[in-house]
């Protein structure tokens, strides 16, 4: 391991005094020798360092060898970083301040300059969104600080409904350009924009199929397709606490709740208490529950065993499966998980009749079905 980590220094430091830059910038409030690196990111394995570069008089510059396209992280800490889109042939010039790294201007490239044009979108919001928040603080203990608040709800409700249609009408104007998808991550979910999600993936499919960053997309698009309310759930086979394998379909007959959570979830434990009602109540009626777990003993050796502990202590007695891995698992993936508390309501023929119920909601929809 210690040879392999060598290596790659050895490959990042040797690049870094390559005279075939193509990257490159200015960067003020730096002090000299500040060390900055370039990662790419992968959306579902670790980032790689590419490249590491000392500020010299107030410059840096990388050298990046891109096949296709990718993502990458400029980052100086951390916390402190800008996220480029550099694809092959790109010659990227950059003007960045080291107290604050996401707020650059850079050309040379169309992605760098979608980019930017995402970034503007989010920093006109902000700037009105900190206006409000002036106005409301100067509102704060006096007697009209609840008509401020209710008047300061309604304009930040139209500026973040401006927002979403200013990244909307990027979207179709740049549907086939990579930083599309940074654009697609602020309008909302899947379900509510599948035709403009399979829009940009449709486009990027043309010079880009390859690419992990749409397979990825495209795989989670497929995902939630098969998922959408009047589909029949994806079937599963998983085992239960005990080893024993349960599959889905065997509960043909019975409304079933599909409930994906962990152990260490804590709106998904906070609501195991009102699922424990619901399910006490109408079990007798043909009301089953099956609990996916994502506790995952690749990164937590104590992983099953604290889910079994949660069972326990949350008294849970419906059906109970875990592969154990996380949102790795093959399970959350068909479903199209990225974060829980997440449920499926499916009827008697296995079809899907509702989602992401909880609290209020789910009653309501029980009692309708059980009345």
């Amino acid at each position: 391991m210690k040879n392999i980590i060598l290596l790659l220094l050895t490959i990042c430091f040797f690049a870094c005094s390559n005279n075939n830059k193509n990257i490159k910038g200015s960067i003020s409030n730096a002090e000299e020798n500040t060390v900055l690196y370039l990662e790419e990111l992968f959306p579902e394995s670790n980032p790689i360092l590419v490249d590491s570069c000392s500020i010299k008089d107030g410059e840096f510059s990388f050298n990046v060898n891109e096949e296709n396209i990718g993502i990458y992280k400029l980052y100086q800490s951390p916390s402190n970083f800008a996220i480029l889109i550099f694809k092959q042939g790109d010659k990227i010039n950059l003007d960045l301040d080291i107290n604050n790294l996401n707020s650059y201007y850079g050309n040379g490239s169309i992605e760098i300059e979608a980019y930017l044009n995402i970034l503007s979108i989010a920093d006109y919001s902000s700037k009105k969104i900190d206006t409000l928040r002036i106005i409301y603080e100067k509102a704060e203990g006096t007697i009209n600080q609840q008509r401020v608040m209710d008047s300061i709800r309604v304009k930040y409700d139209q500026i973040m409904i401006d927002q979403q249609f200013r990244y909307i009408d990027f979207i179709k104007q740049n549907s086939g350009n990579f930083a599309s998808f940074f654009a697609l991550m602020n309008i909302g979910s899947i379900d509510e924009h599948y035709d403009i999600y399979k829009m940009v993936i449709d486009s990027l499919e043309i010079n880009y199929a390859q690419n992990e960053w749409t397979k990825s997309f495209k795989e989670t698009l497929e995902s939630v397709r098969a998922t959408a309310i009047g589909s029949v759930a994806p079937d599963f086979t998983i085992n239960d606490v005990n080893n024993n394998p349960f599959t889905l379909s065997s509960l043909r007959g019975s409304y079933v709740l599909i409930d994906f959570w962990a152990s260490w979830c804590k709106p998904c434990r906070d609501e195991n208490p009102n699922i424990v009602r619901m399910y006490d109540k109408y079990r007798e009626k043909g009301f089953e529950i099956v609990g996916i777990s994502l506790d995952d003993t690749l990164k937590n050796n104590n992983g099953k065993e604290r889910w079994i502990n949660a069972i326990e202590q949350d008294k849970i007695e419906w059906i109970q499966v875990s592969e154990l891995s996380g949102f790795e698992s093959k399970t959350p993936k068909s479903y199209g998980i990225n974060s829980i508390p997440a449920t499926f309501l499916i009827d008697k023929n296995g079809v899907i009749i509702d989602k992401n119920l909880r609290g209020t909601k789910l009653n309501q929809k029980l009692s309708e079905i059980f009345k």
